[in-house]
């Protein structure tokens, strides 16, 4: 058999060498039944010249057959692995690049930290930014061409950096009197800030040609402290508010400007810090979520607490879930999966969930982790095949680290064998 799959590699890479001609001879005529009854297993030889023999030269893990075939993704267990050993609080961010390959942004005692996973690879790489102790993430998103954007500092310095793997780009940037809320990359790889003035007002900040252009927000119509923002396909903002004292809202660009509207009322609910708000805008959806713990005129508990999602569809906005008991206290996130599936992570009070539609027959919640840290954010990213891949800060029993990140995804891990010699792993 030895000799057999010998004279079969060579003569698959005479055939590769010459495949771009065999229908004018190269070798002998092409069988036009040959790529079919390969990927069916029956051809033993290269026959139609493209480079595969059934059963003996399509195992991927073989150099000399075809080497690097994306593997099938498919839905698993949840596995864990930890990326930092300490994460030092304030947001984390998490992407995902359609080929696979993972970015990361963190706090760490050091300032901000990057890393990364490529596709195939068990091991991140990381490596810290620039900042210092004192200095919070305050945004982290991945573009089109797989750049990392991200935004860090304090109140009163801002820092945008852009890079990857071979290195960052950091410029400070000078906002007066303002103050950074959200911030958000468009598909076009165009990085904005949503900026607050003291009196309230919100205005969003672009950078265009390593010069950063202000445009204020007509807010008319619209309330609310806590604040997110994102772009949709066609590169156009959304905001969305809410807390206690008014209905959700949502504020985008249209031909005509800046225009509010109302998405739905939440029971009457404490008003905090971590009234925590979340938009997506890709994949041609529009998603809102908002999580609140209801309570009674005298701030009391009075039961409920939840997380709701809203889809803007057909001009109108309708309720997709409440998820309860859903306690939403320290970070939320929604994120819109391949056939317009719906995937919400949140996390509070030691417990994170995961929550989504995407397996049929209604929704599934998860309860991931019951060691969350408080200190610290969690962050969501939904890849080919509806994978989750999620970031968080868990708790350990060493009393000198605030908390460990943890990376966790229910994505099969690949085994990179292509059975069946389409090119595509399984």
């Amino acid at each position: 058999m030895a000799s057999i799959r010998t004279a079969v590699r060579a003569f698959a890479e005479i055939a590769a060498a010459c495949a771009g001609f065999w229908a004018a001879g190269c070798g002998g005529a092409a069988d036009p039944g040959a790529e079919e009854r390969q990927d069916g297993g029956a051809v033993e030889i290269d026959v139609d010249g493209d480079g595969f023999g059934a059963g003996l030269d399509c195992d991927d893990s073989d150099p000399l057959a075809h080497p690097g075939a994306p593997d099938e993704v498919a839905l698993g267990p949840w596995t864990s692995t930890p990326i930092a050993w300490e994460v030092t609080g304030g947001a984390v961010g998490v992407a995902v690049e359609p080929g696979g390959a993972l970015h990361a942004a963190f706090r760490v005692p050091e300032g901000i930290r990057y890393a990364s996973r490529a596709r195939g690879e068990a091991e991140w790489t990381a490596a810290t930014i620039a900042g210092t102790e004192d200095d919070w993430l305050q945004g982290f998103a991945l573009d089109g061409r797989g750049t990392a954007h991200l935004a860090f500092g304090q109140f009163e310095s801002v820092h945008y950096a852009a890079g990857g793997r071979i290195g960052f780009d950091v410029e400070e940037i000078a906002l007066g009197d303002l103050y950074l809320v959200q911030f958000a990359v468009d598909p076009a790889g165009t990085p904005h800030l949503l900026l607050e003035d003291p009196e309230v007002s919100l205005i969003v900040s672009t950078r265009s040609e390593g010069t950063w252009s202000q445009e204020r927000v007509d807010m008319e119509g619209a309330t609310g402290h806590a604040l997110a923002l994102a772009y949709d396909d066609e590169s156009e903002p959304h905001i969305v508010l809410a807390d206690s004292r008014g209905p959700i809202s949502h504020v985008h660009r249209g031909v005509g400007g800046w225009a509010a509207e109302s998405v739905a009322e939440v029971p009457p609910h404490l008003a905090h810090f971590y009234d925590p708000v979340a938009i997506d805008a890709s994949r041609g959806s529009l998603r809102i979520a908002h999580g609140w713990m209801e309570y009674d005129f005298e701030h009391n508990w009075a039961g409920q607490t939840a997380v709701g999602v809203w889809a803007g569809e057909g001009g109108a906005w309708q309720e997709s879930v409440t998820l309860d008991p859903a306690l939403a206290y320290r970070c939320l996130s929604v994120r819109t999966g391949e056939d317009d599936s719906i995937h919400l992570l949140w996390g509070g009070y030691r417990d994170l969930f995961y929550a989504t539609d995407a397996r049929g027959g209604g929704w599934i919640l998860e309860r991931l982790s019951a060691d969350f840290s408080e200190s610290t954010a969690c962050a969501l990213a939904v890849g080919a095949g509806n994978v989750a891949h999620v970031l968080y800060g868990r708790v350990t029993a060493d009393p000198l680290v605030q908390a460990e990140l943890v990376y966790i995804t229910n994505g099969v891990a690949e085994d990179w064998i292509d059975e069946d010699c389409d090119g595509f792993d399984g």
